[in-house]
């Protein structure tokens, strides 16, 4: 890394910039003619119109290949330097050696040793601090581009599109004006279609806009190339409000009466609760047919996927199955022995039977689609498994084939699910599916409620191989299965959309490049909420894929571990600005390489499973050049008895299973460790080489916790890891040449620069490898802020800080921001959840 090519990569950005905003100012001033040629079709412009795409693609031509310039020089700034231990501590040491000049008022020797540290060979992020500060000294603005690319999309937004309009009130013969709309999306695509065949394009793009009112689904919308549009003239979907344009997949249930007043009698039924029950015959609502129910779970025998699910959701809010316990788990009593299966010193069963002594066992027996719900093996992963017989003299439940993958053990914990004899409390559902029948426990006065059942099994829509399409201010609700579906294709967008009340995934990119997800709340889902997967691992080339200021929270219903608020694969992707919390496992589940995570906020996770963290990735050293920066992690599951649960132990990040090279800098982490074990804010398992720098712990169980191996068990791991074919190890060592010491140096990490508040140890189970220097451990406050309950911020001029080099936090531009989709934002939810169990010891001790 140097300083001519960080000239360079300013330089053609700049070039690109500038061309964007000539080729844009250019555009507009044709574009009125555009539209009227496009709505008039007539022939005789179109020789002038065809000259005016010619231009029009040329610039195009020639802006991409600038962008693809600058990339290639932004992709060299942030290569990975080889890494050492001269390099790390040489640029903190000259980190920390420019923060005191700046404390002492020596501002122009501290701005020689940043320009020193950026023009030098040194680790990207320490790059990245040097021209923030230089950046706030005047002298660097790395923000300039972003702000530039900000003003391109409302300079964007302003050319002129084709607008059509599609109402669910419209009729057949309407031809898309505001006053006579579409009745359908499908109609407005069919002249989109129209549009591409005759090579008429409007360089504005093309507008569907969706007027107020509830949309009912049956089949997908399907976007493929043939609807394509181009990167300045997307093809836009869009509603006028998304609060006021609903895309629905369910019924609505008008029919409910009291179970008393029919005369159906069903010996399930508890004669205690029978007078509670109220009842829908779903055959009057139309439905002739109800599917079977088919359930997965992370180590389903059935396959860990989406298996759609009706469900019934009450005034906007879904209602559990009938079940037992009501909350929390019973215990296997016992498994059979003669299959053993051994994993980590544990003994369980491969047969899918289960000793259960209950005289409930008795009941469950009359159930013809009674399924349990475990924890089988490990508390880690779960799944649901169909009784296929009881034997209530022996209390022994028999499962339906395929069974949970890891076996089954004793004293692992489990519930009942989708049993009418367990129908015993409000809100509680169950669907007789041979007699169509719906039994709820009404949590409110049925008269006055709005209650659905979720039927649609499909995603509301697909974008096929698409490209430069843009989904914007919708909500989608009541869905059997996912939300929305993006396959291929490059540059689409689902921004400012609401995507709820589903039973599988919220949105799932697979492949393509340039997708992103922006400014969404999507909650109450059965499973995940964004699957974000892209990117060529052998090749290392990036899909750059984004998440970016998108509330998820509440999901998992279903499907409780390795569902999280947003699943990243593959290469090269952005996490930025979210809010996740309320999440039964981790917020975010990381595999592949050169990953920013950043400015994102995390807590209430981690609630259900052990052994996880809100961050979690796992098992693959080649997993390198992924960094988790400017993050809050709070109030992480069991943070209010760390001593007493879980079992194992609950982390902000955890690096499990050799994961190594990873950056965590900059982060704050507030009560964000648990476990008996006991796991720090962050756990490292058998990796080395990661970077722990310029972070803040308070009142954390244990700022880092290690779980070392042993050299021969990290050589039987990653002995041969580069020739096994699914990676380029020659371009992968050019990329990160540490690899070429894999087998050397277990267990050995980096600290620097963290200051460690008020946690029982700054790391648990050291085993003295660990390389710190520069870090401050206290029990009193050095000089930090709690303007609110678990709001800090950096106190400026600090002595203890500007010993050790403390970089400040950005806490105040960590989440959620307002933009043109983002209007509010939940302070209120926000603000109560980093003030539970009071102010921290900053304040207390103070």
């Amino acid at each position: 890394m140097n300083g001519s090519n960080s000239a360079w990569c300013v330089l053609l950005t700049n070039l690109k910039d500038w061309f964007v905003w000539f080729t844009i100012a250019f555009e507009s001033l044709p574009a009125l003619f555009w539209r009227e040629a496009c709505r008039k079709t007539h022939s005789s412009n179109r020789h002038g119109v065809v000259f005016l795409q010619l231009f029009v693609w040329g610039g195009m031509v020639w802006t991409m290949a600038h962008m693809g310039l600058s990339n290639l020089f932004a992709q060299e700034l942030g290569a990975g330097q080889k890494f050492s231990r001269e390099l790390w501590e040489n640029g903190v040491g000259m980190i920390v050696e420019a923060r005191r000049n700046v404390y002492l008022g020596r501002y122009l020797e501290a701005e020689t040793i940043f320009e020193q540290l950026m023009r030098g060979q040194t680790l990207p992020y320490l790059w990245a601090e040097a021209a923030d500060w230089l950046g706030k000294s005047g002298r660097y603005n790395p923000e300039g581009k972003y702000k530039k690319s900000q003003a391109h999309q409302v300079l964007l937004s302003a050319v002129n599109e084709v607008v059509l309009y599609v109402s669910s009130l419209g009729g057949a013969g309407g031809n898309g004006t505001f006053e006579n709309p579409f009745g359908s999306i499908e109609e407005a695509l069919s002249v989109v279609r129209m549009f591409k065949r005759q090579g008429r394009w409007p360089i504005g793009g093309v507008a569907i806009v969706l007027k107020p009112g509830r949309y009912y689904v049956t089949n997908s919308l399907v976007v493929g190339s043939s609807e394509s549009g181009s990167e300045l003239g997307p093809l836009v979907i869009r509603g006028t409000s998304v609060r006021d344009v609903i895309v629905c997949g369910g019924i609505r249930v008008t029919n409910l009466v009291p179970l008393i007043s029919t005369g159906v009698e069903d010996a399930r039924v508890r004669p205690d609760v029978r007078h509670r029950i109220w009842v829908s015959d779903l055959s009057g609502l139309g439905i002739s047919n109800v599917p079977g129910l088919v359930l997965g779970g992370c180590a389903s025998g059935r396959g860990f996927k989406t298996h759609p699910v009706w469900e019934v959701f009450w005034d906007g809010m879904p209602l559990p199955i009938a079940r037992w316990p009501n909350s929390g788990f019973a215990r296997i009593t016992g498994v059979n022995l003669l299959k053993p299966v051994y994993s980590h010193g544990r003994v369980g069963s491969q047969e899918g039977v289960i000793h259960f002594k209950s005289q409930r066992v008795v009941d469950w027996a009359s159930e013809s689609e009674g399924w349990l719900h475990g924890y089988w093996f490990w508390d880690w992963a779960d799944s649901y498994e169909k009784i296929q017989s009881v034997d209530v003299t022996n209390y022994l439940i028999r499962f339906e084939p395929p069974v949970h993958t890891y076996g089954f053990r004793t004293g692992q914990p489990f519930r009942a699910v989708n049993m009418l004899c367990e129908l015993d409390e409000p809100g509680e559902w169950y669907i007789d599916r041979r007699n169509r029948r719906l039994y709820v426990w009404p949590p409110s006065s049925p008269a006055r409620a709005e209650v659905w059942l979720s039927v649609f099994r499909d995603p509301f829509i697909v974008l096929s191989n698409a490209s430069y399409v843009r989904i914007e201010t919708i909500t989608f609700e009541y869905g059997a299965g996912d939300g929305i579906h993006i396959v291929g294709g490059k540059g689409c967008e689902v921004a400012g959309c609401i995507v709820r009340n589903c039973g599988g995934d919220g949105i799932t990119v697979r492949g393509g490049t340039n997708h992103v997800i922006r400014s969404c709340d999507i909650y109450n889902l059965g499973r995940g909420g964004v699957i974000l997967e892209g990117g060529d691992r052998r090749r290392l080339v990036p899909a750059s894929h984004r998440v970016n200021n998108c509330y998820i929270h509440h999901i998992s219903r279903i499907d409780r571990t390795y569902t999280p608020a947003v699943l990243v694969k593959g290469v090269g992707h952005v996490i930025d600005h979210n809010v996740f919390h309320d999440v039964n496992s981790s917020a975010l589940r990381v595999d592949g390489n050169d990953h920013l995570i950043e400015f994102n906020e995390v807590f209430r996770v981690v609630l259900e499973s052990d052994d996880q963290g809100g961050v979690d990735m796992w098992g693959d050293p080649t997993y390198r050049g992924v960094t988790f920066r400017y993050n809050y992690f709070h109030h992480i599951g069991g943070w209010a008895n760390p001593m007493r649960e879980p079992e194992l132990g609950r982390a902000g990040i955890r690096l499990d299973d050799a994961i190594s090279g990873v950056v965590v800098y900059g982060n704050v982490f507030f009560r964000a460790s648990a476990g008996k074990r006991g796991f720090g804010a962050v756990q490292i398992h058998g990796g080395k080489e990661n970077i722990l720098d310029n972070n803040l712990f308070i009142d954390c169980r244990a700022a880092v916790s290690l779980s070392p191996w042993t050299t021969n068990f990290w050589l039987d791991f990653v002995r041969g890891r580069l020739s096994k074919g699914d990676i380029d190890a020659r371009l992968y060592l050019k990329r990160y040449p540490d690899l070429a010491r894999l087998e050397e140096g277990p267990n050995i990490n980096f600290f620097s620069r963290n200051v460690v508040i008020n946690c029982g140890v700054f790391i648990l189970r050291d085993d003295s490898r660990q390389i710190c220097c520069h870090n401050l451990v206290s029990d009193n406050n050095p000089g930090i802020d709690e303007i609110a309950p678990g709001t800090f911020r950096i106190r400026p001029g600090n002595a203890e800080l500007t010993k050790i080099g403390f970089h400040p936090i950005p806490f105040d531009e960590i989440g959620l921001y307002q933009d043109r989709y983002r209007v509010s934002i939940p302070y209120d939810v926000i603000r109560a959840a980093r003030a539970e169990g009071g102010p921290s010891s900053l304040t207390v001790r103070r």
